[in-house]
């Protein structure tokens, strides 16, 4: 993966979530990233795995040679007529209108053994925006909630924090 970053904090963010997704997904594997933006580790993970990739984002502009789009909130992907072996946003969390409700449609949407990885900046993480970060235990406790299992939350450098879950 060759991407411009403008920090070490938001490579390193990537760096994680890159790690994740290229031990999990599989040539046969349909994959959502919700919050996709430009789509540019969408298209770097189907051309390295050959998966199947959908993405989500309710300001996209589909251009040519982009996966699938659909121009949706996170909490509105259970629209897309398909199911998935992993969804994953990265640097969206935060955008989304009501969680708990985001989480409920993914685990509803997730395949039996499917994976959600949410990569997003730590509460008190200040990038010069006006935006406000979750604290690690509350993005866990909303996945439990929703009845995700096999929970893990890595909090690195007091910056990002990368949620993976999965649905039995």
């Amino acid at each position: 993966m060759s991407f411009t970053y403008p920090d070490t904090e938001e490579k390193s963010l990537y760096t994680e979530l890159w790690q994740i997704l290229t031990t999990i997904v599989r040539p046969s594997s349909v994959v959502l990233e919700v919050g996709c933006g430009t789509a540019e580790v969408l298209h770097a993970l189907c051309k390295k795995t050959g998966c199947t990739g959908i993405g989500s984002d309710p300001f996209i502009t589909p251009r040519p040679g982009n996966p699938a789009f659909y121009a949706l909130k996170a909490e509105e992907t259970g629209q897309i007529p398909m199911d998935f072996n992993v969804i994953y946003g990265t640097k969206s969390l935060h955008h989304v209108g009501d969680i708990p409700a985001f989480f409920r449609t993914a685990i509803a949407k997730l395949l039996p053994g499917g994976h959600l990885i949410i990569a997003d900046w730590v509460a008190g993480m200040d990038r010069g925006f006006n935006e406000t970060y979750l604290h690690p235990a509350k993005v866990l406790r909303m996945a439990m909630d929703a009845g995700f299992e096999h929970l893990e939350v890595r909090v690195r450098a007091h910056t990002h924090q990368v949620l993976w879950a999965r649905k039995r």
